[in-house]
């Protein structure tokens, strides 16, 4: 078929095929999603339920375990934290949810691939997997050898054949959306001149920072007409308070035992002679930044070691070491190298020494993912009763605001989607980060409010101190502007403020300005004004300023005749951008999305 469809190509096709591709690789951006409840249902083998659309479970670990990989290749980092993989799942879940959102529009509009689209388009952008099976001996995509396939009717494309029809409804989707940006010549205009002008300034100005603290207290009276002047500083989004059975992820006396056998392991290599020394026993096994150093960590007084470990190094000889010793942190061995008396008489000891951590093994590990699993059951026929049952205590964590940070936490997308959909005394869980399992239950709901004075009232008085100071600065500021209006220059108007005149190196609309900041009020204030003309305060969020322009370059037609492709394109891929994410998230909120993912422990 790959043969006869060749015939049929057009330039038209190509070209097409380029526009939908550009377009595809603005939409799958990771999008924060609200939906379904996490409480999974792994038993189905489902991830999710779209419109009615079912979603293998194996497609989306398959998508998390690609991300997950595409993370540890980008950090070059083997092991990734509980909080990478919130991420990643995340990430996984939207591009998922959103591509099978994108495929259901196009059928909806009747969409499909014709045959002279599948192959401009499998020529044109082979698959990953095609790509896979064309790579030369340095491991690039051998163009050549794949044309070659191209024209042999012997080889079989039925499968990428397959997957291109099933894409291309969805890129012709986006590409009709992505056909509605449009970027006007005036906004190319603008964006050269906000990239390429330079403008000389010479301004007066307060950062906030720099400003002193008034010594003289408010009044109560004072902070609390504040608190109600600036009522919308304090009011704050719903709340959702949750009590949590907390069961920490910890070592068992099996893995301390694990641990220990490891030690004396890597002790007996020493014994043997198989590692020559200390120090290089430490580079190669240390879990420790000293490990680089072959463990040293230098001349050491009483009490500076972890007490275990401070304890036996005072007993030892030149030259020996300690047995393995079980901290919190892990197990210590530790080597006195010398020991010297100060001019102080102080006594001193060179230590050198080994730290393995201690973890909970994937037995240990499985092991309380077992028992949370089982105490999130016994939660949700009573709660009360389970904390009892199981020995755990009921523990009320800080309200969850509608950022995803949990307090007591840490980071976890589930939780916080599960909180704010749950209704008062529902159970959820278990959620897990790299120290603990939470299996929660909902407490109470608050909706959006002011919070009182009482609650936060160091922040008012933070917040009165600043404005105060502020004002001042402003003020002062004021000050100069009048004395310019009659007829001061900038020079004498500052000194009359007591303030500095200060000329910048030349800057673009983008630039940063040294204590000043870039892409700001300051310079885009600078960019409206004419040479020689003075602004009013202008206020950043760094600090505030009056601005004097010098002078700004000359708009040149010739360069931006050069350069406009460049500034079109540019602009048009951030609105094309906007756009397919807007159209993406309205996709969402009017789909019915059905959450079936297990719980992560």
């Amino acid at each position: 078929m790959l043969r006869q469809m060749r015939s049929q190509r057009t330039m038209k096709t190509i070209m097409w095929i380029v526009a939908a591709a550009f377009a595809v690789g603005f939409l799958f951006l990771g999008q924060g999603m609200n939906v379904g409840s996490g409480g999974g249902d792994v038993q189905s083998n489902l991830a999710a339920v779209v419109n009615g659309t079912e979603i293998p479970y194996e497609t989306y670990s398959g998508r998390v375990s690609q991300l997950a990989e595409m993370e540890r290749a980008r950090s070059s980092r083997d092991d990734l934290t509980s909080a990478d993989y919130e991420r990643i799942e995340s990430q996984a879940w939207d591009g998922i949810i959103t591509e099978i959102l994108v495929q259901q529009e196009a059928q909806r509009m009747g969409l499909r691939a014709e045959d002279s689209e599948v192959i401009a388009y499998l020529e044109g952008n082979p698959p990953p997997f095609v790509r896979q099976s064309f790579l030369d001996e340095q491991g690039n995509f051998d163009v050549q050898a794949f044309r070659a396939a191209l024209a042999d009717p012997n080889t079989d494309w039925r499968a990428a054949e397959q997957y291109v029809r099933g894409l291309l409804p969805s890129l012709k989707m986006q590409q009709m959306v992505a056909a509605r940006a449009t970027v006007s010549d005036a906004e190319v205009r603008e964006e050269f001149a906000r990239r390429s002008l330079r403008h000389t300034v010479r301004y007066v100005g307060q950062r906030w920072s720099d400003l002193p603290v008034d010594a003289t207290p408010p009044s109560e009276d004072e902070l609390r007409r504040f608190h109600q002047e600036q009522s919308e500083r304090w009011s704050r989004g719903e709340q959702v308070v949750v009590e949590v059975l907390r069961i920490d992820k910890k070592s068992s006396a099996e893995d301390q035992e694990e641990l220990r056998r490891d030690a004396l392991e890597m002790l007996d290599e020493l014994a043997r002679g198989v590692t020559k020394d200390f120090a290089a026993l430490a580079t190669i096994y240390s879990e420790d930044p000293t490990a680089s150093q072959g463990g040293a960590v230098g001349w050491v007084r009483r009490g500076f070691l972890p007490e275990t470990v401070d304890d036996a190094v005072w007993t030892l000889a030149v030259g020996t070491r300690t047995d393995p010793l079980m901290t919190e942190r892990g197990l210590y061995v530790a080597q006195v190298d010398s020991q010297r008396t100060t001019a102080d008489g102080q006594r001193e000891l060179y230590v050198r020494q080994i730290v393995l951590r201690l973890q909970p093994s994937a037995t240990t590990l499985d092991s309380l993912r077992t028992f949370a699993f089982r105490v999130a059951a016994d939660a949700r026929d009573g709660f009360e009763a389970a904390a009892t049952k199981h020995s755990l205590v009921r523990e009320t964590l800080q309200p969850i605001s509608e950022s995803s940070f949990i307090p007591g936490f840490g980071f976890s997308q589930r939780m916080h989607d599960w909180a704010f959909a749950a209704k008062v005394g529902d159970v959820g869980g278990p959620f897990g980060n790299d120290d603990t399992i939470l299996v929660a239950r909902v407490a109470e709901r608050r909706p959006p409010a002011t919070e009182a004075f009482e609650t936060v009232r160091e922040r008012v008085l933070a917040a009165f101190q600043e404005q105060r100071r502020k004002d001042a600065a402003r003020t002062r500021l004021d000050a100069v502007v009048q004395r310019m209006q009659a007829g001061a220059s900038l020079d004498d108007a500052a000194r009359a403020a007591g303030l500095e005149v200060r000329t910048p190196e030349p800057f673009t609309f983008y630039d940063t300005v040294a204590d000043v900041g870039g892409a700001n009020e300051f310079t885009a204030v600078s960019s409206a004004l004419v040479p020689g003309q003075t602004s009013g305060v202008v206020e950043t969020s760094q600090g505030a300023y009056v601005v004097q322009l010098l002078a700004s370059d000359t708009f040149d037609a010739g360069q931006y005749q050069q350069a406009r492709d460049t500034h079109y394109r540019s602009l048009m891929d951030r609105r094309v951008s906007e756009l397919l994410q807007a159209w993406a998230a309205e996709l969402r909120s009017a789909a019915k999305i059905e959450d079936r993912r297990g719980p992560r422990v």
